[in-house]
């Protein structure tokens, strides 16, 4: 059996976010984890052709 991979949207909230140089900084709601934010701005513009 195969399944395809993919991706599905969800939703995290942020506050106070600013990027200078090389320091990320921003606030996540209570159950949010920075990991999934910091993913979001580092990948790709097409991440399945890069292994994602």
């Amino acid at each position: 059996m195969s399944v395809e991979g993919g991706f599905r949207n969800a939703s995290i909230n942020y506050d106070n976010f600013s990027i200078d140089k090389d320091l990320v900084k921003f606030q996540l709601s209570r159950g949010s984890y920075a990991t999934i934010v910091l993913r979001e701005i580092l990948k790709p513009a097409n991440p399945l052709d890069c292994g994602f």
